[in-house]
């Protein structure tokens, strides 16, 4: 990793060796977690092994996807990080969450299909390893910090809550002053609505209505810049990944013909493109774009290399 000069007494073998190991172990890795979950039902009973999966999956996309975005989006109004998300956890969890949310939580979980990409099992495997139905989680009535912890739990929430403060300071006030800076240029473009924006402005204006405002309106506006300039690479590449996230597979031409006149933009577009692929259990044609990730990543790291260092016979 750090180019030294015996490095090359090494690295052949482990680039031998990495992906051999992980072929040869994958099924073992595999079996593991599989058994893991059988020990763990042995333990607490099948019932509260497959509830924990359950959890950890449709909790796990409330905390990633909700509760942690309402906390940053705090950075609107708050020029100083105050939230205590830690000590606040505690009062989320116990809650009953939104029925609509947890049970599209668990359809997207259970749809989701067993890959190569991971040694975890997928939710419906495991669940049917263990022989029991999925259902929605109850609310906690009590939680495992506190049956384990006590009054520690608090007191390591509010230490928690507090290195977490110091950690975003800078970041928070930037992102305060950014929210800020683009919530008044976005006034300004949208009081020019009625004159034609120039290019730039008008993906800015689409860019920061989606942040800011309305995803659907600048759905629209993306559109209507690509019309005026078919070529606008990120225009396009925000189409496409908008496209992706309705479920509608147009936006993969999109992704990858942005790649194809810009390079830079292959691990993102195939991130996107792996994710929709998988959510739809189309595996097979996801191995595709995990295979050009990959090797887009290799080309990056090289490239990376040759750029970190100048030497005394190189001719700009």
């Amino acid at each position: 990793e750090q180019d030294h000069w015996g490095s090359f007494l090494f690295v052949p073998f482990f680039r031998w060796f990495s992906p051999a190991f992980s072929a040869y172990s994958f099924v073992q890795a595999r079996q593991q977690e599989y058994e893991a979950d059988r020990v763990s039902s042995e333990v607490a009973g099948a019932n509260s092994a497959a509830a924990a999966l359950v959890r950890v999956n449709t909790q796990g996309d409330f905390l990633c996807n909700r509760y942690w975005a309402d906390v940053f989006r705090r950075a609107e109004s708050d020029p100083h990080p105050l939230a205590t998300p830690y000590a606040g956890m505690r009062a989320a969890f116990a809650q009953s969450n939104d029925p609509e949310h947890a049970a599209s939580s668990l359809r997207s979980a259970m749809a989701t299909k067993t890959g190569y990409a991971d040694t975890h099992p997928c939710l419906a495997d495991r669940l049917r390893a263990l022989n029991v139905a999925p259902k929605e989680p109850e609310p906690i009535d009590r939680n495992a910090a506190d049956a384990l912890l006590g009054s520690l739990a608090r007191d390591l929430a509010l230490e928690f809550d507090h290195d977490w403060q110091s950690s975003v300071r800078e970041w928070w006030q930037r992102q305060h002053e950014y929210i800020r800076d683009s919530r008044r240029k976005l006034e300004e473009f949208d009081a020019r609505a009625g004159e034609e924006l120039s290019i730039e402005e008008e993906w800015q204006r689409a860019r920061l209505s989606e942040e800011f405002r309305d995803a659907q309106a600048a759905f629209s506006m993306y559109e209507r810049l690509l019309e005026r300039e078919p070529t606008h690479a990120s225009a396009k590449f925000a189409l496409g990944r908008m496209l992706l996230a309705r479920n509608d597979e147009r936006g993969i031409e999109h992704l990858m013909d942005v790649c194809r006149k810009d390079s830079s933009a292959t691990q993102s577009a195939c991130d996107l493109i792996i994710g929709f692929l998988q959510r739809n259990g189309r595996d097979e044609e996801a191995r595709t774009y995990i295979e050009r990730y990959i090797e887009a990543g290799c080309i990056e790291e090289s490239g990376r290399k040759v750029r970190a260092g100048v030497r005394p016979t190189d001719r700009f």
